[in-house]
């Protein structure tokens, strides 16, 4: 098996998902989800189902087990958590504050900041950030049901367009992607749009499942389920940014209140 990050053949089967599957399941697809090691640029990537991209073909639902009833009920169970329960606000009080610290090394002053967050789902980050009265919020949302919601019942603007036609040049301030990139099978390719994306002085958020939820959470953890093409780490992710272009400025690795492991990171053009 070749790295789908990196193309090289030194790779390692690692294991195969045990956990429950609810894509597969919807389905009705029994499927042994290998999923392998590289040895070079160190992600973890996977065997996917040969159809996998049908399991999403279901316009009414936001993913596997929620419609668009169902939708708003769970946005405002995350948005009601309190914030010591909440992996959302730990995200959103990160972000703010590193962009705070590099507005400051950068000396930028401005009354308004332009911010995107690409593959928003649920909608809850993009509507906390938008509280900041700093920030103009946008929303790339590509599910029907997940972006009737952000505008419907959030009310930020959603752009429902792959980025590769969406043309982005030198717009927003900070692009955030968080826990997008492990459903791309292609992410070199995205960062390098993201990268297109930013001002020159911009900053990217970059968050996904830390490969250490196999070896902290064995393998039935559902940082491994279907659709999730790669798992990083910190070797992974700095390889990503080099070949994408990207100055990697910070890469950190948490538990979430959750219990989810989560590696982030962010980065820019200079």
């Amino acid at each position: 098996m070749n790295c789908t990050l990196c193309s090289s053949n030194d790779t390692e089967f690692k294991f195969i998902y045990t956990g429950t599957d609810l894509y597969l399941k919807k389905i009705g697809v029994k499927f042994d989800l290998n999923w392998y090691s590289c040895n070079s640029c160190k992600v973890y990537f996977s065997k996917q189902y040969s159809d996998i991209e049908s399991v999403y073909e279901d316009e009414t639902l936001y993913d596997a087990a929620y419609n668009n009833k169902q939708i708003l009920d769970r946005y405002n169970r995350i948005m009601s958590l309190p914030p010591e329960e909440s992996d959302n606000i730990s995200r959103v009080n990160r972000c703010i504050s590193y962009f705070d610290h590099y507005l400051n090394i950068n000396n930028i002053k401005n009354n308004q900041y332009s911010i995107l967050d690409i593959g928003s789902g649920l909608g809850v980050f993009p509507a906390t950030m938008v509280k900041d009265i700093r920030f103009v919020v946008h929303a790339l949302e590509l599910n029907k049901v997940a972006s009737s919601h952000i505008k419907d019942n959030i009310g930020i603007t959603v752009y429902e367009d792959y980025m590769q036609n969406l043309n982005f040049h030198n717009k927003f301030d900070f692009i955030s992607l968080n826990r997008v990139l492990e459903h791309v099978s292609t992410p070199i390719e995205v960062m390098k749009l993201v990268k297109k994306a930013i001002k020159d002085i911009g900053l990217i958020y970059l968050e996904l499942p830390d490969s250490l939820s196999y070896k902290l959470d064995s393998n039935s953890n559902e940082a491994f389920s279907s659709g999730h093409y790669m798992v990083y780490n910190p070797s992974s992710i700095k390889y990503l940014f080099k070949v994408s272009d990207i100055i990697l400025y910070d890469i950190q690795r948490v538990k979430e209140p959750s219990g989810k492991y989560t590696i982030y990171a962010f980065g820019g053009k200079k």
